[in-house]
């Protein structure tokens, strides 16, 4: 019987090296072989070359080639002693061309001629921001509204501010300024930036946490990494790892920009709130029995933290200093890891298809990369080097993702060739990790990361940096630097300054320095346990019993209540409130807490006809409560006002009976949005989501705000500001039906 054969031709022509020979077999095993030329390499080491008479000899389904056909000689050219890696670099280098397009700017993959704020931003911070400065900064205007808003992408329930990850074009035009020195660019993102930040710290931040509200940063599919229960009013209300970390670096490159252009009172203001930021991600989101962030905050009246990894948040907060030195080593050995490398979080959801879910992200694995390497983790380096090559080996394309489980790019839910945060984490590992690459406002620095396994000699030639052209020579391995010089003369640091022009010949010497071997916490991949479903009849609080489950923890008010062996408990009338349950197993996975069953007493909850208090509309909608509802547009009931009494001092939820039928809950960006008023005072945002195509009679309830009440009268009310514009711009429209208040003590 013959041998399946998967062939690759990657590239020919270059002396073949058998460094690769220490990354561990298993990150090939989906392949018996890969194809160079007419070169094996088997379980990630150089076999024998095969004559053409033992390649006809193999059995070939599907002979896939690919050589370099684009002019990539605008971009730095790279060689090295590896054969695979110069390859995959080339293959990037050609597929960053691919993806330019015909206005100058840059498109998110092959399949797709656009762009969204998230791709190029987190593309920028890679490799694109010194690549090809030019397109990205079209690229980021592009994603810049008339108003002179970042624009969040068209998404969860209307857009912003379900989700609200938009704040990565600031950390993209930083980027780009430290790469160029072009202070006009500075001037010209300055405002845009600083006007959308003032608008998110008006309607995003929640005031008892201090953390910024919105779906997690870049996973943006809702039923891949929420529980179901959870409607778009829910995942607005949610406080997430990655997009707080993404808001805190918005917030210090404020105070950067303002510093830069010589406003010191406005850079300190970013500054204070960066770090108010910065402690309350590290308060409310480090879970210290795991020695990770936590995935989010989620609940309604009352929060729980998600105890699942998010590796892109958790990467992050490594490279953004919001960890500290011990912290930053905890993460690089605790974050779970599996065979085919660092999955979006961990464990994942059952019965949901392969796509943030179980699912590794190349652009994702080179964010842990270069955390790793800041934490100095060289096996956590080495894994997602391996993970990131194989892919584009295997598919000879820069993948958008891969299954967790599988290794495969075949059976997720979507995929694409040339994506572009793919292309630029490929990138990434040479000039950023390799050769470390890092820029300031003045000057261009080294901080090389050669794996031991990877050591010898690679150059870079025709990288540009401001008006300088280099070559840059790399030699050895270790992170340590013995020796740097330019154009033969020795430096007194591994940096050049930002005025330097002309052509200059930098080389390096490694000190060959040996990391201290650190470990990675490879994990089997996991399925966590499914997510109970509250009832209550007779007195007694039940669900179906969850496969796999050893034992039930209860919660009441978002702590822990009662752990139990069965599925089921009396309820004590003393002890109203909203209960909740989540399912354990031994090995400490752990499903979703179910949607809140709230059991109050009578008398705590009070409802509001709105259409008492406001014109009454005559939309065709159906399923209202009492006679009717009040429609809220621009320009049409701009402001609501209702008259309430409130009986008792204490915290009260505020919240809404609404309709959007602006678009799906998936996508758009007619999010509809008030200001909450009490007494005429601003107390929050109320948040309306788009709930379903052209479907003005699905009604549901608004994000909640608390407040607290005394006794007497007062008044609730709706108000559209101009911080309140959606990403639309123009339609901001919302069926009202009721308010209701609950007393919550």
């Amino acid at each position: 019987m013959k041998k399946r054969l998967f062939p690759y031709l990657l590239l020919i022509g270059f002396t073949v090296s058998t460094a690769f020979g220490q990354i561990p077999s298993r990150i090939f095993e989906t392949y018996e072989y890969v194809w160079l030329g007419d070169t094996i390499l088997q379980d990630g080491r150089m076999a024998r070359a095969l004559s053409a008479t033992e390649l006809e000899s193999y059995y070939l389904p599907e002979v896939r080639r690919w050589t370099l056909t684009e002019e990539t000689s605008a971009f730095p050219q790279y060689t090295s002693e590896s054969l695979l890696e110069t390859a995959l670099y080339n293959l990037a280098l050609e597929e960053l061309t691919q993806l330019q397009q015909t206005d100058g700017t840059l498109r998110m993959e092959k399949s797709r001629n656009e762009i969204k704020t998230r791709d190029i931003g987190y593309s920028t911070l890679l490799a694109l921001a010194y690549l090809q400065p030019e397109a990205v900064k079209k690229s980021l205007l592009q994603r810049v509204n008339d108003r002179g808003r970042i624009m969040q992408d068209i998404g969860t329930g209307g857009s912003w501010p379900v989700s609200t990850d938009r704040m990565i074009w600031a950390a993209a035009a930083w980027e780009v300024y430290v790469a160029t020195g072009d202070k006009e660019w500075l001037r010209k993102v300055y405002p845009i930036l600083r006007d959308s930040a003032e608008d998110d710290l008006q309607t995003l931040y929640d005031p008892e946490t201090g953390l910024v509200r919105g779906e997690s940063s870049f996973l943006d599919w809702r039923e891949q990494e929420y529980p179901l229960w959870m409607q778009c009013a829910d995942i607005h209300s949610s406080q997430c790892l990655g997009t707080n970390a993404v808001h805190y670096r918005a917030l210090e490159v404020l105070a950067e920009m303002a510093q830069q252009l010589g406003d010191t009172k406005e850079a300190e203001r970013y500054r204070t709130s960066a770090s108010r930021l910065s402690r309350a991600i590290n308060q409310w989101l480090w879970l210290p029995e795991r020695n990770y962030y936590g995935q989010f905050l989620y609940g309604r009246n009352y929060r729980m933290l998600s105890p699942r990894s998010e590796t892109l948040g958790e990467a992050l907060c490594i490279l953004f200093d919001i960890a500290d030195n011990e912290k930053k080593d905890l993460l690089s050995e605790y974050v779970p890891t599996t065979p085919f490398g660092t999955p979006c979080f961990f464990p994942y959801l059952r019965q949901i298809p392969p796509y943030h879910n179980n699912a590794v992200w190349p652009f994702v694995e080179a964010y842990w990369m270069l955390a790793s390497a800041k934490a100095k983790n060289e096996a956590g380096v080495m894994h997602s080097i391996a993970s990131i090559y194989r892919g584009a080996a295997m598919a000879l394309t820069n993948k958008e993702n891969f299954v967790a489980t599988s290794g495969d790019f075949a059976g997720t839910q979507m995929n694409s060739d040339q994506s572009l945060g793919s292309v630029a984490g490929n990138l990434a590992i040479v000039h950023r990790l390799l050769f470390g690459i890092r820029f300031t406002p003045n000057e261009l620095q080294f901080e090389p990361f050669v794996p031991e396994a990877l050591k010898g000699k690679r150059t870079l030639t025709n990288f540009r940096y401001r008006n300088a052209l280099l070559t840059i020579e790399l030699n050895g391995h270790g992170t340590r630097i013995k020796n740097i010089t330019l154009d033969g003369g020795k430096l007194k640091k591994a940096s050049i300054p930002g005025h330097l022009s002309g052509h200059h010949r930098i080389v390096i010497e490694l000190a060959d320095n040996r990391l201290p071997i650190r470990p990675i916490n490879m994990v089997e991949n996991a399925f966590s346990l499914e997510t109970p479903e509250l009832t209550f009849a007779n007195g007694t609080i039940s669900w179906k019993e969850i496969p796999g489950a050893h034992f039930y923890t209860i919660y009441r008010n978002g702590t822990p209540y009662e752990t139990l062996l069965s599925n089921f408990i009396g309820f004590i009338p003393e002890q109203t409130g909203d209960y909740q349950v989540v399912a354990d197993n031994m090995e400490g996975l752990q499903s979703f807490a179910s949607s809140p069953l709230s059991l109050l007493p009578e008398g705590v909850l009070q409802s509001y006809e709105v259409e008492k208090f406001a014109p009454q509309s005559s939309f065709a909608a159906r399923n209202f409560q009492g006679e009717g509802f009040v429609e809220t547009d621009q320009g049409l009931n701009e402001t609501i006002t209702i008259p309430i009494e409130i009986e008792k001092r204490g915290k009260y939820a505020i919240s809404w009976v609404y309709a959007n039928g602006n678009g799906p809950v998936t996508s758009g960006d007619r999010c509809a949005i008030r200001t909450l008023t009490v007494d005429g005072s601003p107390a929050g945002t109320s948040v309306f989501p788009q709930r379903g195509e052209n479907d003005w009679s699905r009604w549901g309830l608004s994000n909640i705000v608390q407040v607290t009440l005394t006794p007497g009268p007062h008044t609730i009310g709706l108000q559209l500001l101009p911080c309140n514009q959606n990403m639309n711009g123009t339609t901001n429209r919302a069926l009202i039906d009721q308010l209701r208040i609950t007393r919550l003590d």
